[in-house]
């Protein structure tokens, strides 16, 4: 059976090579960063680095070590799997960001994965081919970089064995059928529990046991707990997106498995306060490269943030029950 997108949107999803899909537009139409020079201009490049640099000396000010992942874009890892002209490949934002060229000293905060990805997909698939994010095993690349530039020890995981069901995901659910592929993850450590959810996620549980309207996932803020001897006795907290998520087989839980305590908090903003009230003796922020043309301001309050959110979600969910009396 011929395989074509379902929707009218064409352009949204490109069939690469041997089943290979990969976002083209999306809210930041991921391929002008790699067609289009203005998509990521020279002044955008120098205000990430800058916010790296404020980031990092701001945290050492209080005695925290600072981290910083890009998640790359598929199209920066597997361009081989691709029939796309793609003129600007190497100066996506990543790259450039990453240039070991430049001045400027971020070369200890930065984790760029792009190559571990790439060369890890020798030995198990780092990323969905019908997905626009990385697998576990993808996400244990990122992981692992951390954990060299950090200092702390790698666990190995695949001891424990990979287990895989099938799913549908973000870019095979646009095509027409649907394209499945084996989800693939690592059973979570028993030592690991889940010692705070705030509201967003509570809710968000609520809606998928018993259905209804849920709130979205930005602002999650979830606490886990390690209670393993050998657990490193270090508190991180991790802001992220979807590429780090808060439930089990994800790069989240890969540091809950190192750590003693995670904290992680669904925002692309870093709330050096709430880190430094926490006693946080790391804090790790990841963003994917797509999502590099919206710079953060870094004026995050975690708490209020919750309670903002939490409020515009009950005003929508109030006036939606009001329309359909």
């Amino acid at each position: 059976m011929a395989i074509t997108l379902k929707e009218l949107r064409l352009d949204e999803v490109h069939v690469g090579r041997d089943g290979w899909l990969f976002l083209q537009t999306g809210s930041n139409q991921v391929l002008r960063l790699y067609t289009d020079a203005t998509s990521y201009p020279d002044a955008l490049d120098t205000s990430w680095h800058q916010i790296l640099l404020d980031r990092t000396a701001r945290l050492a000010a209080l005695g925290i070590a600072y981290r910083h992942i890009v998640a790359p874009d598929k199209l920066s890892v597997f361009p081989e799997f691709t029939s796309l002209d793609l003129p600007q490949f190497d100066r996506a934002p990543l790259r450039r960001l990453a240039d070991p060229a430049r001045p400027g000293g971020i070369s200890k905060s930065l984790i760029d994965p792009t190559c571990a990805l790439n060369h890890g997909n020798a030995e198990l698939q780092s990323y969905f081919k019908t997905d626009s994010h990385w697998t576990i095993w993808g996400a244990y690349q990122a992981y692992r970089l951390t954990c060299v530039s950090l200092g702390v020890p790698i666990i190995d995981f695949m001891a424990r064995g990979i287990g895989r069901c099938p799913a549908c995901f973000d870019l095979g659910s646009k095509l027409n059928p649907q394209v499945l592929e084996d989800h693939m993850f690592w059973p979570p450590s028993d030592n690991i529990t889940r010692a705070y959810a705030n509201a967003l996620v509570i809710g968000r549980e609520q809606s998928e046991k018993h259905g209804g309207p849920s709130p979205g996932q930005h602002g999650t803020h979830v606490i886990l707990r390690n209670s393993a001897s050998d657990a490193i006795p270090k508190r991180l907290v991790l802001f992220g997106d979807s590429f780090c998520d808060y439930r089990p087989s994800s790069l989240t839980y890969l540091f809950a498995e190192t750590f003693q305590e995670v904290h992680f908090i669904w925002s692309t903003d870093v709330d050096i306060d709430y880190a430094r009230r926490v006693g946080a003796d790391i804090v790790v922020s990841e963003i994917a490269e797509r999502f590099m043309t919206r710079l953060p301001t870094d004026t995050l309050s975690v708490e209020r943030n919750t309670s903002d959110l939490m409020r515009s979600f009950n005003e929508q969910t109030t006036r939606a029950r009001a329309n359909l009396g």
